[in-house]
C-alpha cells in the first residue's frame, strides 16, 4: 500500500489532517507504473523531529501482531500519530496483548526498559506489575476508562525493587468496526512530588508536636508564674499576717495564764470572760486562715453568688494590714450594693493585688487607698463605656493617691508580664490576672490613671437577679440545720473517729462518748480501714475523719473506701483546709459533709446527730 502524494503537498498538510480527525484520511491504489515517488506510510504519519518515530520505522514490525507497518489499519495509524505528538507520557497499547508503542516522553518513564520494550507486549514490557496491567487491560477494552492518582508500584530499576508513584489515565481506542483496539495510557510519575508531601506532611507533624509541646510548656509556665504572683503576693502580706498571729497567740496565752491562776484561787467568777476571750481570738484566727487559704490555692474555683457588702467587710481588714500604717485606707459600700455571681477567693485575689499595686505606687510617701462599690445600669438603648452588653452592673473601685501612670505604661498595663517594678519585685501579672477575672466573670476592667494625679482601677461585673442557691455558704454542705436545732443521739450510734492530731482525737473522743456515741478511734486511714473487720464496728453508722492523714491514704479514700462495704455509711469531713479544697471543689456524694477547722463542740455535736437523723 502507497500513500498518493499528489493529494499532498509535503508531510505538515499530513498531520494537521491526522491531528484534525482521521476520518478524512483517505488511501489510494497507485499503479505499478505510476510515475508518483514512491512514499513509505511511515513517512507520512510519524513527525520527522521524534527519536522514538525513527525507532518505529526501523523497527520489524512483520515479527509481532502488528505486521509490516505499511499494513497497519488506518485507526492504528492514526492512535499512533496522536501519541507521537503528544508532549505527555503516552503509551499506545494495542490487542489484548498491549503491544508498546509510546512517544518520546513515556520513554523517560520507561527508564531501562527504553528501547526494548517497543513494540513488546505489556506483559513481557513490565513483568512485576503483570497482575494489575491483565486486569486493567480486561477492563478498558471493555469499553471502561480508569483514572489512578500517585498510585504506587514497585519496579525494578538499576536491578533492585524501587517504590515508584505514577499517576494514570486509560482510554479505549476504537477501531473500524465499532470495537475497541487498544488502550491510549497517559503516565506521570508522581514519586517526587509524592515524597516531597510525606516529607511535608513529616515536618508539619513535627512542627505540630513542637507547637503542642512548647504550648503545653508555655501553659505550665504561665500556671507557675501565677502561682508564684499569688506567693509573692502572700509573702508580702507575710510581715503584717504574722504581726496578727502573734497578737492572737499573744491573746490566747494570757487568756489561758489568768484562767489558771484564777482557778488555782478559787475565783471562778472571771473564769468565762477569759473563756470568751479566748475562743473569740481562735475565731479571728480561723477567719484569717481561710482567707488566706482560699487565696493561696491553686486550683479554679467555682462562681457563686456573693452578697459583696459582708466579702467587702471581711476584706478591709486583709487590707489594713497589707498595705501598712502608712496609708490611709477607707472602704465606702452601700448597703444595697447588688450581688454579682463570682469566685470569691480570685475576686479578693483580684481586690488584693489592685490594693498591693496602689500601695507601692504610694511608697515611700504614703498616702490614701480607697474602695468603693457602685451600682451602675447602662441603657439598653446605649452603647455602654465600658465596652460591655447593656444592662446591670456592680462596679468596685480601687483608687489611690499615687505617682499615676503616663499613657504609654497605661496602654501595657494589662499585658502579662509587663512591669515597672524592680528586677524581682514583680512577676507583670496582677493587672493581667485582674484583666483575666473581670472578663472571666463576664465583665470589663478600666484604668484611668495620669502621672502625678493617682490611679483608678475598676472592675465590673454583671448584676445577677433573684435567688441562688450556690451561694458561698452552700460548698460542702448539704440541707443546713440552724445552729440552734437541737438534736438527740440515737441510741448505740456507733462512730469511727480517724484524726492524726492526737489531742484533738482524744478530745473529740471524749466529749463523744460524753454524749452518748460508742467510738472507735484511730490515727490514720489504714488503722481506720482496720477498725472496720472488727467485730463491734460491724454497725457502723458514721464515719468521721480529717481529710489531710498520713499512711498514704486521705481521708476521702478511706471514706470511698468504706462506702463500698457500707454504702449507706454517713461520712463527716473535719479538716483545717478550706472546705471546697479539701474534698474537691465542695462536690460530695449523698450523705457527706464536711466542717472546716476549728469548729464549736455545740455545732460538731448537732451536725452529727442531724446526719444520723436524717
Amino acid at each position: 500500500m502507497r500513500v498518493d502524494a499528489g493529494q499532498f503537498s509535503g508531510r505538515r498538510p499530513l498531520l494537521r489532517q491526522l491531528a484534525s480527525g482521521c476520518d478524512s484520511f483517505r488511501f489510494h491504489r497507485i499503479p505499478i507504473e505510476s510515475t508518483v515517488a514512491p512514499a513509505s506510510i511511515s513517512a507520512a504519519f510519524l513527525p520527522p523531529d521524534s527519536a522514538l518515530a525513527a525507532l518505529i520505522a526501523q523497527l520489524d514490525w512483520a515479527s509481532t501482531p502488528l505486521g509490516p507497518i505499511d499494513q497497519w489499519p488506518q485507526h492504528l495509524c492514526c492512535a499512533v500519530g496522536i501519541v507521537l505528538h503528544s508532549p505527555k507520557p503516552i503509551a499506545l497499547l494495542w490487542g489484548e496483548a498491549g503491544i508498546m508503542i509510546y512517544n518520546d516522553a513515556y520513554a523517560v518513564v520507561a527508564g531501562g526498559r527504553h528501547p526494548a520494550c517497543l513494540g513488546q507486549p505489556l506483559r513481557e514490557a513490565w513483568p512485576e506489575v503483570s497482575e494489575f496491567n491483565d486486569r486493567l487491560m480486561k477492563t478498558v477494552l471493555a469499553g471502561k476508562p480508569q483514572s489512578f492518582e500517585d498510585h504506587e508500584f514497585t519496579f525494578l530499576r538499576n536491578g533492585s525493587p524501587e517504590s515508584v508513584w505514577l499517576t494514570l489515565d486509560y482510554s479505549p481506542v476504537p477501531d473500524a468496526a465499532g470495537g475497541f483496539a487498544g488502550v491510549m495510557a497517559t503516565v506521570t510519575e508522581t514519586t517526587g512530588k509524592v515524597m516531597a508531601e510525606r516529607e511535608l506532611r513529616k515536618a508539619n507533624q513535627t512542627l505540630e508536636a513542637r507547637i503542642e509541646e512548647r504550648t503545653r510548656a508555655l501553659v505550665e509556665a504561665e500556671d507557675a508564674l501565677r502561682q508564684a504572683q499569688k506567693m509573692e503576693a502572700i509573702g508580702q502580706l507575710t510581715g503584717g499576717i504574722a504581726h496578727d498571729f502573734n497578737n492572737l497567740l499573744g491573746t490566747l496565752k494570757v487568756s489561758f495564764e489568768l484562767l489558771e491562776l484564777r482557778m488555782r484561787s478559787g475565783d471562778t467568777q472571771q473564769a468565762q470572760r477569759y473563756v470568751t476571750v479566748g475562743k473569740e481570738t481562735v475565731e479571728r484566727a480561723a477567719s484569717l486562715t481561710q482567707r488566706l487559704l482560699a487565696f493561696s490555692r491553686r486550683q479554679t474555683l467555682d462562681p457563686r453568688r456573693i452578697e459583696l457588702r459582708p466579702r467587702l467587710a471581711q476584706f478591709e481588714e486583709l487590707v489594713r494590714r497589707s498595705v501598712g500604717p502608712s496609708i490611709a485606707v477607707q472602704f465606702n459600700v452601700p448597703a444595697d450594693l447588688w450581688p454579682v455571681r463570682a469566685d470569691s477567693a480570685q475576686l479578693e485575689n483580684a481586690l488584693l493585688n489592685l490594693c498591693i499595686n496602689a500601695r507601692d505606687a504610694m511608697q515611700p510617701g504614703g498616702g490614701s487607698l480607697t474602695v468603693t462599690g457602685n451600682n451602675c445600669s447602662f441603657p439598653h438603648d446605649a452603647s455602654t463605656p465600658i465596652g460591655n452588653a447593656p444592662g446591670d452592673y456592680v462596679c468596685l473601685e480601687v483608687r489611690d493617691t499615687g505617682c499615676g501612670m503616663d499613657a504609654q505604661t497605661k496602654a501595657h498595663a494589662t499585658e502579662p508580664f509587663f512591669t515597672t517594678k524592680p528586677l524581682g519585685q514583680g512577676t507583670g501579672l496582677g493587672l493581667s490576672m485582674v484583666y483575666g477575672f473581670a472578663r472571666q466573670s463576664g465583665g470589663q476592667m478600666r484604668i484611668e490613671s495620669e502621672l502625678g494625679q493617682g490611679t483608678t482601677v475598676s472592675i465590673y461585673m454583671p448584676r445577677i437577679d433573684g435567688d441562688s442557691n450556690d451561694t458561698e455558704a452552700a460548698v460542702g454542705q448539704r440541707n443546713p440545720t440552724s445552729d440552734t436545732a437541737a438534736f438527740s443521739a440515737p441510741r448505740s450510734a456507733r462512730v469511727l473517729l480517724i484524726e492524726d492530731e492526737a489531742p484533738l482525737r482524744a478530745l473529740l473522743q471524749e466529749e463523744l462518748v460524753a454524749a452518748g456515741y460508742e467510738v472507735t478511734a484511730a490515727a490514720d486511714g489504714r488503722e481506720g480501714l482496720a477498725c472496720l473487720d472488727d467485730g463491734p464496728n460491724n454497725d457502723l453508722q458514721i464515719l468521721i475523719t480529717d481529710v489531710g492523714l498520713p499512711g498514704g491514704m486521705n481521708g476521702r479514700q478511706v471514706a470511698d473506701v468504706m462506702r463500698l462495704r457500707k454504702p449507706d455509711l454517713k461520712v463527716l469531713f473535719i479538716t483545717g483546709y478550706a472546705a471546697g479544697a479539701a474534698v474537691g471543689n465542695g462536690l460530695l456524694e449523698p450523705g457527706m459533709e464536711v466542717m472546716t477547722k476549728p469548729f464549736e463542740l455545740g455545732e460538731f455535736k448537732r451536725r452529727i446527730a442531724r446526719m444520723l437523723d436524717t
